[in-house]
């Protein structure tokens, strides 16, 4: 065993001590200690012989004393179900008598939360049994393990300050975690999912490069709950849609373009469902009815229900979906999403286009004189969309009227407001809503800006606001 680690011969050692293996089975063990980097040749070893390779590993890591040992057979056992999806199931449903494998690798992992080589991976089994218990049951223990694993989730990634090398090995945890359906509208409920959008918002503020893995694990914890349409609605509210666009617009990796992709096919698929939940025959998840509240603001009941087609077109991903069939991927799925992203955009964008990209463009926050400023025939025929979502739109103008710092924005701010007086039904009524409390008295300012631009477009808004009948002004 001179070839061995000093804490794999230890650990066989204490194998040998515990009497828990006979002569061939402990050659067995050795062997995948000695082999451990080859997955292919450990891969075989465990087959046929999960239940006991799983017994025995839980077994040396509850008995030993020395972290080295404890730390050597964690990282040991974490790499092999990896490789050995058979054995992360052992530990799942194997007989452990009155200790629970999930629950006592938190216990370690707590214990040592300080030494990140025993931390780490046992934060990682925890998950790994989570993820392969058999939905619907959880035992008592597992399902408080579970509530401490996000717990801990959430106290690393919603610190004031970020540090991405600190949480790669959380989020890698998490995404084996939400693998088990039943854990899924946990992590919304443990109120994750904005946290898990500001990871991605942080790897867009470095070298993307230099974070793949830890972009690509979020990307896929993000994914797979997606399909729970309560997180869904709370990954719309968290502003996914266009954050994961930044990444797709970035990145350079396949791995992270595929799960950026299937994301959105996720929102496309969802919205589909939705609106023809009533109207098909196929069976949908009552659950589906919980993305209603994505779009919601203020009153439910004047939501009419997501429009994320309508997102999806306005943060210009058509463009970026055209820049990418020009390319050539070794990923087949890639080129596959691509075309079916085109296709269902394609097909909706008559119905979305016009006030979609404009919605868009007011939401990014960056006001520029595009030609649907300018289209009588937008104004008129869209006017009646800016009470979508509870003035959604019109209270994003009033906020920029206040807060940006940008006078090209400003002024097509102003004239904004001064067509939406001039064409809703209710007139100048329209000011006198919650959400644009202060816009009137804010135009009524920037008539004197030191911007002529600015001046004269809140001049002429001010002006919309007091003649009754703007007709009688042509």
């Amino acid at each position: 065993m001179s070839h061995l680690p000093s804490a794999a011969a230890d650990a066989l050692n204490l194998v040998r001590e515990l009497k828990i293996l006979d002569d061939a089975n402990i050659r067995v063990m050795e062997q995948m200690f000695s082999n451990r980097v080859n997955e292919d040749l450990v891969a075989t070893m465990v087959i046929g012989k999960e239940g006991t390779i799983a017994s025995t590993l839980f077994k040396l890591i509850t008995s030993a004393h020395s972290p080295s040992v404890v730390g050597y057979l964690l990282r040991f056992t974490a790499d092999v179900c990896q490789i050995s999806p058979t054995l992360g199931k052992a530990f799942a449903i194997g007989d452990f008598g009155a200790v629970d494998p999930a629950s006592k690798f938190m216990e370690i992992a707590n214990t040592h939360s300080k030494v990140d080589g025993i931390f780490h991976p046992g934060l990682f089994l925890s998950a790994i049994v989570t993820r392969y218990t058999p939905e619907g049951k959880m035992p008592a223990p597992r399902d408080a393990a579970a509530s401490r694993f996000l717990a801990m989730m959430k106290q690393s990634l919603s610190t004031n300050t970020l540090k991405l090398a600190d949480i790669e090995y959380h989020v890698a945890s998490l995404a084996q975690f939400v693998r088990n359906r039943d854990m899924r509208i946990r992590v919304s409920e443990a109120g994750l999912i904005k946290h898990l959008v500001r990871v991605l918002v942080e790897c867009l503020n470095t070298d993307l490069v230099s974070v793949t893995q830890l972009c690509y694990d979020t990307l896929l914890t993000l994914w797979i709950i997606s399909y729970h349409y309560g997180c869904l609605a709370e990954l719309y509210k968290a502003q996914a849609i266009p954050t994961v666009h930044k990444i797709l617009q970035k990145a350079q990796k396949e791995k992270v373009i595929r799960m950026c992709l299937q994301i959105f096919k996720n929102f496309t698929s969802a919205q589909k469902k939705y609106y023809n939940a009533n109207a098909s025959s196929e069976w949908v998840d009552a659950s589906i009815y919980l993305i209603g509240s994505a779009t919601a603001r203020g009153d439910a009941a004047s939501n009419k229900g997501p429009n994320f087609y309508a997102d999806l077109i306005g943060i210009g991903i058509s463009k970026t979906l055209w820049q990418l069939a020009r390319k050539k991927f070794g990923d087949a799925d890639i080129a596959e999403c691509v075309e079916e992203l085109t296709t269902i955009l394609d097909q909706n964008m008559d119905a979305v286009t016009s006030f979609s990209e404009y919605r868009g463009e007011v939401l990014s926050g960056v006001l520029e004189w595009s030609p649907v400023h300018s289209s009588a025939k937008f104004w008129k025929e869209n006017v009646s969309q800016f009470e979508e979502n509870n003035f959604e739109v019109a209270e994003k103008l009033a906020e920029l009227l206040q807060e940006t710092q940008s006078d090209l924005t400003l002024a097509v701010c102003c004239h904004d407001v001064g067509e939406l007086v001039r064409y809703h039904s209710s007139g100048r009524s329209i000011l006198t809503l919650p959400q644009l409390a202060g816009v009137k008295e804010r135009l009524m300012a920037l008539m004197s800006h030191d911007n002529p631009e600015v001046s004269k477009h809140a001049l002429l808004a001010v002006q919309k606001i007091l003649v009754q009948r703007w007709e009688f002004m042509q």
